[in-house]
C-alpha cells in the first residue's frame, strides 16, 4: 500500500501535484555541507563553539530550508538521520522508506532505547555558554510509524551533554532530549499514537501522543509521523566548557529511516542577554542630548525576566562630569521582580558654557553572562542661546513698501518665525503702513526655545506740505557766480541774484515735507533738476500725501542783503512801523537814488524815481505785512525788509 507525505504547515487542500515541486522542503546533505556549517547554522546567541566532529554517513546529515511549506513549524535548521536526508521530503507514499548505510550504532543511544542500534549519525562539539541555561528546539520523525510501534524497531534520538553541574560534580553524557515533563528519552515506543497498518491512521492506544502528529497520507513529508516541536534544555555554569553529542540511530536493524530536525539558531544560551536603547525627550527632533533642553532615558533590556530581581553595575566615564554636566547618576541599576527593563534618566545641566560635545560612557558588566562587558556612549551638546539681528527702524511715506528681515543664529535651526502684526512666517517680509507701527517677531528653534526682537517703521504724517529751503546752486546754474540761498517768509520765497544773471531758466534746489510733492503749473518739480522761468513770480504748489496743497510764491531778481559796486548803506526807521517810516541814505555813495517799495508778490506798491535827501514814506493805507524797500543808484542796488503792523 502506498502512503503520501506532508511537507509542512500547509493544509491538505494544497496537495495538488503541480504545486508540490514549487512548495517543498529543501534538503542539502554532506559532503557539500560540512559539519562546521551545520553547527554554525545550529548555534544562536550566547554560545561559543569549537572542535566540531561528525560520525556517520554524509548523506544522513545536512541542512534544510523552506520549512514553511510544511506543517513542521520550522523554517530552517539542520537534520540528522539514520539513513538519507532525501527521505524527509514528501509526499508520504513510500512504505517503510529507508536507506541502510552499514554504519555501526552508538553506545549512548543504545542505553536510552530497548535494542541494539545501527546507522548512527553523531554530531559533536565543545561549547561555552554565556548564561546559566542552554536549550534547543527539535522535531523527531520516522518511517517506523505506525507499522513498527510496540515492536523492537525502536529508533532513537539523544542529546548528551558533559561538563560542570551547577549543583556540584559533572554531567556525564546527560541526555536532555526528553518527553516534556519526564525523564523519558525520545524513541518510537515512547512517542506515538499507537500501532496501525500502512496507510491507516492509528487510533491508539498511544504513548505521549499529545506531543505526536500523524502524517499518514501527508503531502509534504515522507515520514509517517513526527513529534511537535520539543525543547531540550539544561542548567549550566556560565563561562565553563561543555561538550554536546547529538545523535540518531536505527533500533534492531538499519533499514527504515528516522531523523531529527533541529531549528536554526535554537541552540543558545541567551536568556539573560542585556541590551540598551536610548529614548530622547522631546523625541524625534535631534539625535543627542542638549544641555538644559533634551534629556534621555537609557533603557536596559533583559532578554529573560526569569533572572529578576537582579542588579547590574557599570562604571561611568567620558568627557562629561557626573553631577556637574548632568544630574548625578548611580553606578548600578536594578531589574525588579518580573520586569524585563529598567531605566536610567539622564538630565544634562545647562551651564551657559561653550565646551563642545561631551560624552557619557557607561562600561557595563553583565554578571548574568560570560565575558559580557559592553559600552554605551551618549553625547551631550551645548546649547548656545539664540541671538538675532533685525532690520533697523526706518521712516517712510504712508503706504510705502518696506522690507523687514531678521537674522537668527545659534540655538538649533531650522527656525520658525511669527511677525506681528500680520502673522507672517518668513524671515523676510514686505509690509506697508499708513501710520507708525512697531513690528515684533517671535522665533523658535527646533527645541522650542523662544526669542523675540522688534523694529519700528515710522510713517511721516500725510498732511505735511511745507517748503523748508529754497536755493539756486552754482552747481546746477553755471551762470551764477556763487550759491544763492533764498529766504522763506511765510508763504513767500525771496531769492536775490546778481542783475547780470538771467532769470528765464534757473534750476532750484529745495527741501519740502517728506512724502510731499512740488508742482509748478501742474509739472512736478525735482530738486536740482527742474528748470523754470523766474522773470515773474513763480507759484509753487506743495501737495501733501493726503492731497492738501500749500502755495508758495517765489520772487527772483530782488537783490537782498548785498551791495554791488560799493553802493553804500541806508537805514529805515522805525522798523517795524505803523506805515510811516523815514529813509536815511546819507551813507549812499551816489545821488539821486530811486526808491521802490515791493510787496511779497514782487509788485511795486510805492515808487519815487529821484530822491536826494532823506525822506518820509507814508503807507498807512497799505495792508499790514512784510515789504521790501529797494534803493537803486548808479553804483548798485540795496534792498531791506520792512514790516507794517
Amino acid at each position: 500500500m502506498k502512503k503520501f507525505t506532508v511537507y509542512g504547515m500547509i493544509t491538505l487542500t494544497l496537495a495538488f501535484v503541480s504545486n508540490l515541486a514549487l512548495s517543498q522542503i529543501e534538503i542539502a546533505t554532506g559532503p557539500e555541507v560540512t559539519p562546521e556549517e551545520m553547527v554554525e547554522k545550529l548555534v544562536g546567541d550566547g554560545i561559543i563553539y569549537y572542535n566540531v566532529t561528525f560520525q556517520g554517513a554524509d548523506i544522513a546529515r545536512g541542512i534544510f530550508s523552506n520549512g514553511q511549506t510544511t506543517n513542521l513549524g520550522m523554517e530552517s535548521g539542520i537534520f540528522l538521520t539514520n539513513g538519507s536526508g532525501y527521505n524527509i521530503p514528501g509526499p508520504n507514499q513510500t512504505d517503510l522508506a529507508g536507506m541502510n548505510n552499514g554504519i555501526p550504532g552508538d553506545s549512548n543511544l543504545t542505553q536510552i532505547t530497548t535494542c541494539t542500534t545501527y546507522d548512527a549519525s553523531i554530531l559533536e562539539f565543545d561549547f561555552i555558554p554565556y548564561t546559566d541555561t542552554i536549550k534547543f528546539d527539535f522535531i523527531f520523525g520516522s518511517e517506523e510509524y505506525n507499522e513498527q510501534v510496540w515492536s523492537s524497531y525502536n529508533d532513537v534520538f539523544g542529546a548528551f551533554v558533559s561538563g560542570p553541574d551547577p549543583l556540584g560534580g559533572n554531567y556525564q553524557n546527560k541526555n536532555i532530549a526528553l518527553i516534556p515533563g519526564t525523564t523519558t528519552s525520545i524513541k518510537i515506543n515512547s512517542l506515538n499514537n499507537g500501532y496501525a497498518p500502512s496507510g491507516i491512521i492509528p487510533t491508539g492506544p498511544c504513548m505521549n501522543c499529545e506531543f505526536y502528529q500523524d502524517n499518514t497520507n501527508g503531502t509534504t513529508l515522507e515520514y509517517d509521523g513526527y513529534s511537535l516541536i520539543l525543547t531540550g534544555w539544561l542548567e549550566v555554569i556560565p563561562c565553563e566548557e561543555y561538550h554536546i553529542k547529538l545523535g540518531v540511530a536505527d533500533g534492531s536493524d538499519g533499514l527504515v529511516d528516522s531523523g531529527v530536525l533541529i531549528e536554526e539558531n535554537s541552540f543558545n544560551s541567551a536568556g539573560s542577554e542585556i541590551n540598551t536603547s536610548v529614548i530622547l525627550y522631546p523625541s524625534g527632533i535631534i539625535e543627542d542630548m542638549v544641555e538644559g533642553h533634551v534629556e534621555a532615558d537609557l533603557v536596559f533590556h533583559l532578554a529573560n525576566p526569569e533572572y529578576t530581581p537582579v542588579t547590574i553595575c557599570y562604571s561611568i566615564e567620558g568627557t562629561a562630569t557626573n553631577g556637574a554636566d548632568y544630574e548625578e547618576l548611580e553606578n548600578c541599576i536594578t531589574f525588579e521582580e518580573g520586569e524585563d527593563s529598567a531605566v536610567i534618566h539622564i538630565t544634562p545641566i545647562y551651564d551657559g558654557l561653550i565646551e563642545g560635545d561631551e560624552t557619557i560612557v557607561l562600561i557595563i558588566e553583565n554578571t548574568l553572562a560570560c565575558n559580557s562587558v559592553f559600552t554605551v556612549e551618549l553625547t551631550i551638546l551645548d546649547y548656545v542661546g539664540m541671538i538675532s539681528e533685525i532690520s533697523p527702524g526706518s521712516t517712510v511715506c504712508s503706504g510705502q513698501p518696506v522690507e523687514l528681515w531678521v537674522n537668527v543664529e545659534n540655538g538649533f535651526p531650522p527656525y520658525t518665525y511669527n511677525w506681528q502684526p500680520g502673522s507672517f512666517t518668513n524671515d523676510t517680509i514686505i509690509v506697508s503702513q499708513e501710520e507708525t507701527t512697531t513690528y515684533s517677531i517671535t522665533y523658535w528653534d527646533i527645541l522650542n526655545v523662544v526669542g523675540t526682537d522688534s523694529t519700528t517703521i515710522y510713517v511721516f504724517p500725510d498732511d505735511q506740505n511745507y517748503l523748508f529751503s529754497y536755493s539756486f546752486y552754482k552747481e546746477y546754474n553755471p551762470y551764477l557766480p556763487w550759491d544763492v540761498i533764498g529766504e522763506i517768509i511765510g508763504n513767500t520765497v525771496i531769492v536775490a541774484i546778481p542783475e547780470e544773471v538771467g532769470t528765464d531758466s534757473l534750476i532750484a534746489s529745495f527741501d519740502i515735507s517728506n512724502c510731499a510733492s512740488g508742482y509748478v503749473n501742474g509739472i512736478e518739480q525735482i530738486s536740482g533738476i527742474t528748470a523754470n522761468d523766474f522773470e515773474s513770480p513763480v507759484i509753487y504748489q506743495v501737495t501733501a500725501p493726503n492731497g492738501d496743497v500749500r502755495q508758495y510764491v517765489v520772487v527772483v531778481d530782488i537783490e537782498m542783503g548785498f551791495n554791488v559796486n560799493n553802493a553804500g548803506t541806508y537805514t529805515v526807521l522805525p522798523n517795524p512801523s505803523n506805515g510811516i517810516f523815514r529813509i536815511d541814505f546819507s551813507e549812499v555813495t551816489s545821488l539821486p537814488v530811486k526808491i521802490e517799495v515791493l510787496d511779497l508778490m514782487g509788485n511795486i506798491v510805492y515808487e519815487n524815481p529821484a530822491v536826494t535827501t532823506k525822506t518820509e514814506i507814508v503807507m498807512s493805507s497799505h495792508p499790514k505785512g512784510m515789504y521790501f524797500v529797494r534803493l537803486k543808484t548808479e553804483d548798485g542796488t540795496l534792498t531791506q525788509k520792512i514790516v507794517i503792523q
